[in-house]
C-alpha cells in the first residue's frame, strides 16, 4: 500500500515509479491519494483510491499550522485511512512524507515503512530555509520549533480521541521500520541508524506528453524568465508578485508549474 502526501506532485510520481518496480515483481500493489490527484493518476492509468489529507484544510505546499488546527479533520483523515489499510489487508505500507498514515497503519496492525527528506527528520542539524551563516537562524530554529511543538500538541489531541497513544514528537511518525531517504547522504549528512537506509531521488521514468501540459513556445524580442514552483501548488500571491516584478522589468515570463493549474489561475490566458 503506497500513501503519498499530497501537497506535492512529486510524492506521488515518486510512488508510481515504486508501483511500477514493485508490479514487475509480481506484487499486488494498493494506492491512495487525495481527490484533487484522481484525475491524473487515471490519465497515467493507475487505478487508486481516494483518501482525505489533512493537506487539503489549506491546499499549501508545505507544511502549516492549518494542517493541524482542525481536530475533527486529523481525526478523520486517520479513520478514513485505517478503514482502507483494514479491509485491503496489504502486507506493507509506505508513506511519502505522510503525517498521519503511520498512526493509521499502526491501528490497523500493519507494518510502517517512509520515504522522506532527512531535513523533515528531528536528527537533521539543519535549521528550514537557512545556511548555518544567516543573522536570522537562532528565530528561524524558533519558528520550526513552535511549528513542530504545536503540531504534536494537537496530534495527540487527537490521538487521544481515538487510541491509548501519544508521540513525543510529530516528525517520529514520518519514520517506519525502515526508513527510506530521498536524498544524497553527501547532501544530507544524519547520524547512522540501522533502520534507515539512503536510496537517492526517485524520479518518473515514464516521458508521456499527455500526462502532462504541452510544451509552451513563443517569439519575443524580450529576454524571458522561469518561475518554477517544482510540483507544488504554490502561492498565487507569491507567483503574482514575482512575475508583475519581471514583466515590469521588461522580460517576458514563463511559470513552470509542474502540473499545477491553480497557481496560474491568478493569470489571464495572454498576460506575460
Amino acid at each position: 500500500f503506497l500513501g503519498p502526501g499530497n501537497n506535492s506532485l512529486s510524492h506521488i510520481l515518486k510512488c508510481l515509479s515504486i508501483a511500477d518496480i514493485l508490479l514487475s515483481h509480481g506484487h499486488d500493489i494498493f494506492i491512495a491519494v487525495a481527490s484533487k490527484h484522481s484525475a491524473f493518476l487515471k490519465k497515467s492509468g493507475y487505478e487508486h483510491y481516494i483518501l482525505p489529507d489533512i493537506q487539503e484544510s489549506d491546499n499549501e505546499s508545505f507544511p502549516s499550522f492549518k494542517w493541524f488546527s482542525s481536530i475533527d479533520r486529523i481525526i478523520h483523515c486517520i479513520q478514513a485511512q485505517t478503514d482502507l489499510l483494514q479491509k485491503l489487508n496489504p502486507d506493507r505500507v509506505l508513506g511519502v512524507f505522510n503525517f498521519t498514515l503511520h498512526i493509521s497503519a499502526r491501528l490497523a496492525d500493519i507494518p510502517y515503512d517512509s520515504l522522506i527528506c532527512g531535513c523533515m527528520l528531528k536528527e537533521s542539524n539543519d535549521i528550514l530555509g537557512f545556511h548555518g551563516d544567516e543573522p536570522d537562524l537562532t528565530s528561524q530554529q524558533t519558528n520550526v520549533d513552535t511549528f513542530f511543538n504545536f503540531a504534536t500538541r494537537k496530534l495527540n489531541r487527537s490521538l487521544n480521541e481515538i487510541a491509548e497513544t501519544n508521540i513525543a514528537d510529530i516528525r517520529d511518525l514520518l519514520k517506519g521500520e525502515m526508513t527510506y531517504l530521498w536524498d544524497f547522504p553527501e547532501f544530507m549528512p544524519l547520524p547512522p541508524m540501522e533502520d534507515m537506509t539512503y536510496v537517492g531521488p526517485i524520479s518518473y521514468p515514464k516521458n508521456d506528453p499527455h500526462l502532462f501540459d504541452e510544451p509552451v513556445s513563443f517569439e519575443t524580442k524580450n529576454p524571458i524568465t522561469v518561475i518554477s514552483f517544482g510540483t507544488c501548488s504554490g502561492n498565487q500571491a507569491v507567483l503574482k508578485r514575482l512575475a508583475r516584478i519581471c514583466l515590469d522589468a521588461g522580460f517576458n515570463v514563463i511559470i513552470a508549474a509542474g502540473g499545477q493549474k491553480k497557481p496560474c489561475q491568478c493569470f489571464g490566458k495572454n498576460q506575460g
